[in-house]
């Protein structure tokens, strides 16, 4: 028993030593290194390398050096809300966006922001009454509360909607339009 005691504390004193050979690091951002907002409710990282980081103040692209932040009015083609409640990045690189005023999708290659759903009702909660899915063989899938689902595919280059059903399938026309 003494000899399984002796055992167990040298086990525990030498767990810190072993451990210290591995080579991991981490970077701490703060609003000192730039950050819009302490509070981030989203971390991702892009097809690019960026890790973008979403706010309750903007959104923020951290490229390993520094912090860009994206802010709504900040130009044309500006994000449309600041608070930025969830990311999905795509493998082709724009970014999908769910706010607390619709989803937004940021364009890699344009560097602009469009707006979904953003002009609701006053009835609709947007953090309730939105939610956003995302993936990269499908695309984005929206669901707003009383409308419907949509779909927005890249190849389609239109937002397609369909009532609540059993069985919802779009499709994306010759002609790049929806049908369902």
């Amino acid at each position: 028993m003494r000899i399984r005691i002796v055992q167990l504390i040298f086990i525990v004193l030498l767990i810190p030593y072993l451990s210290a050979g591995i080579g991991t690091s981490s970077h701490s951002i703060s609003r000192r290194e730039g950050l819009s907002n302490g509070a981030v409710n989203a971390i991702v990282r892009d097809a690019e390398g960026y890790i973008w980081l979403g706010t309750w103040n903007g959104l923020n692209r951290y490229d390993g050096h520094g912090i860009e932040t994206f802010l709504p009015g900040s130009g044309p083609g500006s994000i449309h809300n600041h608070v930025i409640r969830e990311i999905y990045p795509s493998t082709s690189g724009p970014l999908w966006m769910l706010t607390n005023r619709g989803i937004s999708l940021y364009d890699n290659e344009t560097g602009w922001f469009s707006a979904f759903f953003s002009d609701e009702p006053e009835q609709i909660n947007y953090e309730m009454d939105v939610s956003l899915a995302f993936a990269d063989d499908y695309g984005a899938v929206a669901s707003v509360s009383g409308r419907g689902l949509f779909l927005f595919k890249r190849g389609c280059e239109a937002v397609c909607s369909s009532s609540f059903g059993y069985s919802v399938t779009f499709r994306c026309d010759a002609d790049k339009t929806c049908t369902s």
